[in-house]
């Protein structure tokens, strides 16, 4: 399944980044104007020095050293004034700039259809969203802070060289070459291992949120064991290819080191005679000395510079993955605030398929209308929660269309339905918090009576009351707090609560014994009599008393009617109720 990428190809990092780039480039280039500013300070304090020395403590003239002194000492406190600014510039740059990149991939992941989601790992949508952002947040922050500083300090202390002396110049020529060639290695054999390296903590991230999901399910069958080494497979697989990056790119720092160090022993060897002999001054070798550890300085931040590099174009080329994708929603904030009405909606010859060639719905032709109670049942694998999926707009469908009030809509206009419609999922999701925070989820101004009614219609208010703390009772993560039934009836009541047109259940009364979900039929009916609900179940006593009952059918629809009529026209109904209920059962027409 190929990703669908803004234009006929992928475009470029510099373009996906280029709204950050514009936006901040104003406190950028300040920050590099002052770090420029900082480097030309820290190039005047080794002929300053040289000055005091040779002019001064050679001479013999005390007026001349403190001169030369003071000026070190007012040279040194500009240059840490501009290192302060220079810093709260860069902070409030790179951690604004990562908030807001944070933000934009955040929503783009929300906004990301599930098929797309599919393509990617959650592990991996997590380490994109945190790791790596950080890791482009490093980097920017270094390169405002010192990675500026390095060329300003390395070709400043080139040009200070040579005004010392062009015999000290020399060496020059030799070190450039050669850090060419190491910097040019560090990123040729660098990069690649990192991308391993990230896709390796992919992995780690991916194994390690299955296990905690699946946590329960390994105490049951008591399978640590299993679950370690597989752990341990993938944790190994990350330390061997992170031992390997980190070995290769440990050579180039410390061989940097060696290069400028072997020129400083090489000048001094060379200078010995030109100070005996009164050629140079102490202080012009001592000058000398210093340029050549900041140009070492230089280079160690630049090696340091292609490193981080290294790491951030990783980063950078795997965010704007996730930021080059075509997203078929509109932003949240649509769904949010419109809230519409239907008359009918209807299904007109649709088929879907999850992959090419292989359609789940084939051919569906179906209307529902407001006010109208349905419900769809068959076998496993039938379709049931697809045709669901496709009615939320979570999927498009492959072939066919939606038509609300008679007009064909597109997915986003199918979308802006969803504030009417109350959904609920097969395997109904909580979040941490209280049952307060979580009933008023779809509706956040709801009061204390409105989720007291929609509680007793869900059957979960004597739960509720019951618990001493009540709607403040607190909700483990994912509901692990609560039973499977409490936690299918709190999110019915979570429906309930938006107030839908439609209420749309997705098998959610599975957990439920059958008095139970009676009681919320029974209930749903006489304080909700003109809510339009889809029921969808394998039981047909969950949608026996439905207005309109279809069968599906490997995909297809097999027949539509009510109870009565399918009982003698739907061999596939008939079954499933002989089996389920048996003959001769009855049912409760008023519900």
């Amino acid at each position: 399944m190929k990703l669908r990428l803004r234009g006929e190809t992928k475009l470029s990092q510099m373009t996906m980044y280029k709204k950050y780039i514009k936006r901040y480039r104003m406190p950028f280039s300040a920050s590099i104007l002052v770090l420029g500013f900082e480097a030309f300070c820290d190039l005047l304090q080794p002929t300053l020095l040289a000055l005091l020395i040779d002019r001064g403590v050679a001479m013999g003239k005390l007026d001349v050293v403190v001169h030369y002194g003071f000026l070190m000492i007012v040279v040194t406190a500009i240059g840490a004034v501009a290192a302060l600014t220079r810093n709260v510039i860069s902070a409030r740059v790179s951690y604004a700039a990562s908030h807001e990149l944070r933000r934009d991939l955040f929503d783009q992941i929300v906004k990301m259809s599930p098929t797309q989601r599919l393509e990617f790992d959650q592990g991996t949508l997590m380490n994109r969203l945190t790791n790596d952002v950080t890791q482009m947040q490093n980097f920017v922050t270094g390169l405002m802070r010192v990675f500026l500083k390095a060329p300003f300090l390395g070709i400043g202390s080139m040009i200070m060289v040579f005004r010392l002396s062009p015999e000290f110049a020399v060496v020059f020529f030799v070190l450039l070459p050669i850090m060419a060639v190491l910097m040019t290695l560090n990123l040729k054999y660098g990069f690649p291992l990192y991308i391993k390296v990230q896709e390796s903590v992919d992995a780690l991230n991916e194994r390690l949120r299955e296990f905690f999901s699946g946590i329960r399910v390994v105490r049951a069958f008591n399978r640590f064991g299993f679950e370690t080494e597989k752990f341990e497979h993938v944790n190994a697989e990350s330390a061997k290819r992170m031992g390997r990056a980190m070995r290769v790119l440990s050579i180039f720092g410390p061989s940097m080191s060696l290069v400028i160090q072997l020129s400083v022993v090489y000048v001094l060897f060379k200078s010995r005679l030109w100070v005996t002999e009164g050629q140079i001054g102490l202080g012009m070798l001592l000058a000398f000395i210093q340029y050549m550890l900041q140009f070492l300085f230089a280079m160690m931040i630049i090696t340091r510079v292609f490193n981080l590099l290294v790491r951030a174009k990783g980063s950078a080329m795997r965010v704007s993955e996730i930021l080059a994708l075509v997203t078929d929603e509109e932003p949240t904030q649509v769904f949010e605030t419109e809230k519409k009405t239907f008359k009918t909606i209807q299904w007109q010859d649709v088929s879907f398929g999850y992959l090419q060639g292989q359609m789940i719905l084939k051919e569906v032709n179906f209307t529902i209308k407001a006010g109208k109670k349905y419900g769809v049942i068959g076998g496993t694998g039938s379709g049931k929660s697809t045709l669901l999926q496709l009615l939320m707009g979570f999927y498009s469908p492959t072939v066919g269309s939606f038509k609300i009030d008679g007009e064909a809509v597109s997915l986003n206009a199918l979308k802006k339905f969803r504030c009417s419609f109350g959904y609920v999922a097969q395997d109904s999701f909580l979040f941490s918090g209280t049952i307060e925070d979580n009933l008023k989820f779809g509706n956040p101004d709801a009061t204390t009576a409105e989720m007291v009614e929609a509680s007793e219609i869900a059957q979960i208010y004597d739960y509720i009351e019951e618990s001493s703390l009540g709607f403040q009772t607190a909700i483990g993560r994912g509901g692990i707090t609560v039973s499977g039934g409490q936690k299918q009836r709190l999110a019915i009541a979570r429906a309930l609560l938006m107030k839908p047109q439609l209420l749309i259940l997705d098998d959610s009364t599975s957990a439920l014994d059958s008095l139970t979900e009676y009681n919320f039929r029974k209930a749903l009916m006489e304080r909700r009599p003109l809510i339009t609900t889809l029921f969808v179940s394998q039981r047909v006593s969950s949608i026996m008393d439905a207005e309109c009952i279809v069968v599906l059918s490997e995909g297809r629809i097999s027949a539509v009617g009510r109870h009565e009529a399918l009982l003698y026209g739907s061999s596939i109904y008939s079954e499933l109720y002989d089996i389920q209920l048996g003959k001769g059962v009855s049912y409760d027409e008023s519900l």
